[in-house]
């Protein structure tokens, strides 16, 4: 009874005062595991577009995550719960936060200010993602071109 109160005070509150109370995502207390999510996005990234040649959009990305996690745990080098419960929106963050300029957000900055991937506006709707301009020049040509 008292923590079905408790998730229903919860669901009353803002992000702002769910923030002020200290309530924190438990992944972000666990900077390894952001970390190698952040890498198998960045992964996953720079493999749709070597094979492709062009930006990949979050499906993809979130596919080869996920083909990248099983190999991973079928190694026994998998440390966190299995990937089928990991949602798609955590996957999309992980890749949101590895475009990020943010040095508090992103793990792989070069030089603390140039991110590996960048995101790449095509549609309104679709977010995708390539390489960064600024780290390959051939990158930078193709994006040019489209």
């Amino acid at each position: 009874m008292v923590l079905r109160l408790q998730v229903e005070a919860l669901g009353r509150l803002s992000v702002q005062d769910l923030r002020q109370n200290g309530f924190r995502r438990a992944i972000l207390d666990q900077p390894d595991k952001l970390r190698l999510y952040q890498q198998l996005a960045i992964e996953a990234v720079y493999g749709y577009w070597s094979e492709h040649g062009r930006p990949a959009g979050l499906k993809d990305i979130e596919a080869r995550f996920r083909e990248k996690a099983r190999i991973l745990t079928a190694d026994n080098k998998w440390p966190y719960e299995p990937i089928e419960k990991v949602d798609k929106r955590t996957i999309h963050r992980r890749v949101n936060e590895a475009a990020s300029k943010n040095p508090l957000e992103n793990y792989f900055l070069i030089d603390r200010r140039t991110p590996r991937i960048t995101r790449v506006t095509m549609t309104e709707r679709d977010s995708y993602y390539a390489p960064s301009p600024a780290l390959c020049a051939d990158v930078a040509k193709i994006l040019e071109a489209t």
